[in-house]
């Protein structure tokens, strides 16, 4: 199980740079500095686009960055209190998982967790250089106007994208964790219905001499405990599901409508600078951009969901 804490650690540590997944009394107190830190930055946020100086062409590019500026208000306050009052809230049972663990691995299944931690450094690499490539135009603008306006715009915008990217790569993780138990379990599970014994025994015997009843009525002993076990592990796994379901689902939903707005704006946006020529390419480019990138993270997390869903479903 340390194996799994160790996998697991990479994202952990970020999201409690960001202030996430913090335990403790000095923990809340980070939470909280960062609470005030990032309401700063949106306050001067808002008063850059008050200043005018924001790059508008169009009403509907003024209505969707005021948008994306209350999103992101609401996103940092609703995951930020959350941590505030819940400060496990993001952290994974890892304590449940190992009993899970404990019986698959006493029925043969083969559980490794290296690929975790490549998966968590590729994503940690990529919520950081996201709103840096999604933003290079206001950070462009920023070096060349010298404004502080600017410099605080970028890093409220920037915080909200990396914080959030981080709970989808968070939740899509734990689920890929959950998903490789049910995948180990329907294994054990195949070999069981195929009747091809597996390292502990798990075999079916129909018919026996009177000689060897006694041996195969303690196999047959063996095999019920191994059947309940299999099926302890189902249920514990179920319930791991639940607990990280409950944990995210607000948030969760909270991201996923306020993506699926922004992708409807920036693909109007996309559709009147590209189709229309009325802008420069350059900016038609950035907002196709801003859609990938929100299109890009709904279909992750649907993936890993779905993957989950039919792994729970061939159980």
């Amino acid at each position: 199980m340390r194996e799994l804490n160790v996998a697991l650690r990479p994202l952990r540590i970020v999201s409690q740079i960001l202030g996430l997944n913090i335990q403790g009394k000095w923990g809340r107190a980070y939470t909280l500095w960062v609470f005030l830190v990032v309401g700063g930055l949106l306050y001067g946020s808002f008063v850059f686009l008050l200043s005018g100086k924001a790059e508008t062409l169009t009403n509907i590019d003024s209505l969707i960055l005021w948008a994306q500026a209350a999103a992101n208000a609401i996103l940092v306050a609703v995951i930020l209190v959350t941590c505030l009052v819940q400060p496990h809230r993001f952290l994974f049972p890892i304590q449940d998982m190992r009993r899970v663990d404990v019986v698959l691995r006493y029925l043969g299944a083969r559980i490794t967790n290296a690929w975790l931690r490549r998966r968590q450094l590729v994503q940690i690499s990529m919520s950081l250089a996201f709103p840096v490539v999604l933003g290079y135009r206001d950070l462009f603008k920023m070096f060349q106007l010298s404004s502080v306006l600017i410099l605080v715009h970028c890093l409220c915008y920037g915080y909200a994208v990396s914080s959030t990217m981080v709970i989808d790569c968070l939740f899509v993780d734990y689920l890929a964790v959950i998903t490789d138990r049910f995948s180990e379990l329907n294994r054990v599970l195949k070999a069981f219905v195929e009747h091809r014994k597996p390292p502990v025994g798990l075999g079916l015997v129909f018919v026996a001499a009177d000689s060897d009843r006694g041996t195969l009525g303690k196999e047959n002993a063996r095999i019920v405990a191994n059947v309940e076990k299999l099926r302890l592990a189902h249920h514990d796994l179920c319930e791991i599901s639940k607990k990280v379901n409950g944990s995210f689902g607000v948030q969760l939903l909270a991201i996923t409508a306020i993506s699926l707005v922004m992708v409807t704006g920036q693909l109007y946006e996309a559709y009147h600078f590209i189709l229309l020529e009325q802008n420069p390419a350059e900016i038609a480019v950035q907002k196709v951009m801003w859609f990938t990138f929100y299109v890009g993270r709904l279909s992750y997390v649907s993936y890993a969901c779905s993957r989950a869903s039919n792994e729970v479903i061939f159980v």
